[in-house]
C-alpha cells in the first residue's frame, strides 16, 4: 500500500480514486504541499489526468446512487480535516454497496462524508442569501469568507440571478475570486493589498438600506436569538444592514 499525494484539485483526488483500483492499493490520500512523510507507506505524486478523473466520476454516476456524485463534490469541498480519506474510504464502500449506501447512515464512512457535506450545503443555503454586492462603477464586488470553499457553488446562482452584470464574489478567506463578465464564470486567485472603496453613491445607497433594516423592525418582536439561529454572528461583518447597528 502507498500514501498518494495530489494537487488539491478535484479531478486529482479522483486521479487517485483511479490508481487505487487500478495500480497500487492507496494507504491514503494527502495534499502534495502539507505531506508528512510516514514511517509506515511510502508515498507518489499522482499527475493529475482528467480523462482518469472522468472514467471514476462516470462510473459513480452509474453504479451509485444519483446523489453520490455531488455528495462527494460537497465534501471534498469542505474544510473537513483528512477530507480526502473520508472520499476514498466512501468512495470504496460505495462502489462495493451501490445505491443503497445512502441508506446506511450509521456506518461512520457513511456519517463522515455525509457531515462534511452538509456543512457545505448548509453555508451555501446561506450565502445564497448572505452576499452584499457593492458598486464599483464598472462591476459589482462582493466580499465573502466562509468556512467552506463554496465559491465554485455561488457560481449558477449569481451569473443566472446578475447575467446581464459584471461582477466579482471574493474568498477573502482563500484568496480567490469568481469573477463573472457577463458570459463565463472564472475562478482565479486574487488578493488585495487593501479593501476595495466603494463610491459616493454605493455608500448613500447603503445608508439607505441599513435605515429601511433599522425602521421596519418592529421593537416589541425583537428576538436576538432566533435572529443569530438564521444570521449567526460571525457572516454579520459583510452584511451591509448590520455594519452600522452592531
Amino acid at each position: 500500500m502507498i500514501d498518494y499525494l495530489y494537487d488539491e484539485t478535484f479531478d486529482g483526488l479522483l486521479t487517485c480514486v483511479f490508481a487505487h483500483y487500478y495500480e497500487e492499493k492507496a494507504a491514503g490520500v494527502y495534499p502534495e504541499r502539507l505531506y508528512q512523510p510516514s514511517l509506515l507507506h511510502g508515498a507518489r505524486a499522482v499527475v493529475t489526468q482528467p480523462e482518469r478523473a472522468d472514467r471514476v466520476y462516470e462510473a459513480l454516476v452509474r453504479k451509485t446512487h444519483r446523489l453520490t456524485p455531488r455528495k462527494i463534490y460537497y465534501a471534498f469541498l469542505s474544510a473537513t480535516p483528512r477530507k480526502e480519506n473520508i472520499i476514498l474510504n466512501y468512495v470504496i464502500l460505495a462502489f462495493r454497496r451501490g445505491p443503497r449506501l445512502t441508506a446506511c447512515r450509521s456506518l461512520p464512512e457513511v456519517l463522515a462524508l455525509e457531515t462534511a457535506s452538509d456543512r457545505v450545503d448548509t453555508e451555501l443555503g446561506r450565502f445564497l442569501g448572505f452576499v452584499r454586492f457593492q458598486d464599483m462603477g464598472k462591476f459589482l464586488y462582493a466580499a465573502i469568507k466562509p468556512d467552506h470553499n463554496i465559491l465554485p457553488l455561488l457560481a449558477d446562482h449569481f451569473s443566472d440571478r446578475l447575467a446581464g452584470e459584471n461582477f466579482m464574489i471574493h474568498d477573502t478567506g482563500r484568496d480567490m475570486a469568481l469573477a463573472w463578465n457577463g458570459q463565463e464564470a472564472v475562478l482565479t486567485p486574487f488578493r488585495c493589498a487593501e479593501p476595495l472603496c466603494a463610491g459616493a453613491d454605493e455608500r448613500r445607497f447603503q445608508t439607505l438600506w441599513q435605515e429601511y433594516f433599522e425602521h421596519i423592525t418592529i421593537g416589541e418582536r425583537r428576538n436576538p436569538r432566533l435572529q443569530a439561529q438564521f444570521t449567526p454572528r460571525r457572516y454579520r461583518s459583510r452584511l451591509t444592514e448590520f455594519q452600522r447597528l452592531n
